[in-house]
C-alpha cells in the first residue's frame, strides 16, 4: 500500500501535467472587431481596440499586427487540441486598416475584406458597402 499511493499521485499529477494549456500571446477584446473599418480605422484606434500585437511584420510591403489568444493543450503524444483565436489585420501605406483576418481554430471566419477593399480601389462604392454589410453579418454570427 505504501508503495501504491506515491505511484498513484506520481500518475495522478502526470496525466494533469499532460492536459495544462501552454497560452500562445494574450486575450484581446474579439468584440471589437466590428469596429474595424476598412479604408476608416487607423493603425492608432487598432492599438487602443487590441492593444500592442503578438507579432508585428509586413506581407506584400503593407504592415501587418498579428494578434493571439490561443491555448495548446497536449492531449497525449500524439494529439494536441487548440483554442482560442487569431486576429491578423493589415494596413494601407497611409496607416489604415486595408484587411483583417479572424480565426477561430478549427472554425473560421472567411471574411470579405479583401473583395471589398478591392471593389473599394474600383470605386465601385454600393458593391464595396454590400460586402462590407455581409461581412459584418457573417462576423456577427460567428462572434
Amino acid at each position: 500500500m505504501k508503495k501504491i499511493i506515491p505511484l498513484l499521485v506520481g500518475l495522478f499529477l502526470f496525466t494533469n501535467c499532460a492536459t495544462t494549456p501552454y497560452k500562445i500571446g494574450r486575450e484581446f477584446d474579439i468584440g471589437k472587431i466590428t469596429d474595424l473599418k476598412i479604408g476608416v480605422t487607423t493603425e492608432k484606434e487598432v492599438l487602443l481596440y487590441f492593444g500592442e500585437p503578438y507579432r508585428k511584420g509586413l506581407h506584400n510591403g503593407s504592415k501587418v499586427y498579428t494578434y493571439v489568444n490561443e491555448n495548446l493543450f497536449i492531449e497525449s503524444d500524439k494529439e494536441v487540441r487548440k483554442e482560442g483565436n487569431t486576429l491578423v489585420i493589415e494596413f494601407d501605406k497611409n496607416g489604415f486598416v486595408k484587411n483583417y483576418y479572424l480565426n477561430y481554430p478549427g472554425k473560421e471566419v472567411a471574411v470579405l475584406n479583401l473583395l471589398y477593399f478591392n471593389y473599394k480601389q474600383d470605386k465601385d462604392e454600393d458593391k464595396a458597402e454590400e460586402l462590407n454589410q455581409q461581412n459584418q453579418n457573417l462576423l456577427q454570427q460567428n462572434l
